[in-house]
C-alpha cells in the first residue's frame, strides 16, 4: 500500500513523498487527505459543466432499452415453469402408470429433442 499511495499523492501532488511518509502509520491520514483534495477538485470543477440532465435522461432511455436483464429474467420464468410443470407431468405419469411409462415418455422427448 505504501509505495503506491506514494507514486498517488507525488501524481496528485506534483512533488515527491519522501521515504519515511509511505510508511504505515501515515497511510491512513494520507490516503483521507488526498480523499478529500479530490473530492474538492471534483466539486469545483463541477461548477464549470454544463448541465447535462438532458443527455443523462436519454442514456437512461437507452440504457433500459439495452438491458438484456428483463429477457433473461423472463426467460429463466419460463424454463422453470416448463421445468416444474414436466416433472410434475412426469410424477403423475410414474405414480400413475409407472416407471416403463415415465421412461418411454423421457426417450420420446430426448428423441424429439434431438430431432
Amino acid at each position: 500500500l505504501g509505495p503506491a499511495l506514494a507514486w498517488a499523492t507525488t501524481a496528485s501532488l506534483g512533488r515527491p513523498l519522501p521515504a519515511e511518509a509511505a510508511s504505515a502509520p501515515l497511510a491512513v491520514p494520507l490516503i483521507a487527505a488526498v480523499a478529500t483534495l479530490l473530492v474538492a477538485g471534483a466539486r469545483a470543477l463541477r461548477t464549470t459543466l454544463p448541465a447535462l440532465d438532458a443527455l443523462g435522461r436519454g442514456l437512461t432511455t437507452i440504457v433500459t432499452l439495452a438491458d438484456p436483464f428483463p429477457a433473461g429474467g423472463q426467460a429463466y420464468l419460463a424454463i422453470e415453469w416448463t421445468a416444474t410443470h414436466a416433472a410434475g407431468v412426469l410424477a403423475f405419469l410414474e405414480r400413475r402408470a409407472g416407471v416403463w411409462l415415465a421412461t418411454l415418455l423421457i426417450a420420446a422427448i430426448l428423441i424429439w429433442a434431438v430431432r
